[in-house]
């Protein structure tokens, strides 16, 4: 698997987990993706 530095998108620092939209649009792009690493 290949690692790009494409940006979905971006969010507060101070948001516990990335908004319902962002996740939608990485999953549309990547429909493999699982969620980020905790």
């Amino acid at each position: 698997c290949t690692m790009t530095l494409e940006v979905f998108g971006t969010y507060s620092a101070q948001t516990s987990e990335p908004p319902e939209d962002l996740i939608k649009h990485i999953k549309t792009k990547r429909p493999g993706w699982e969620g980020f690493v905790k």
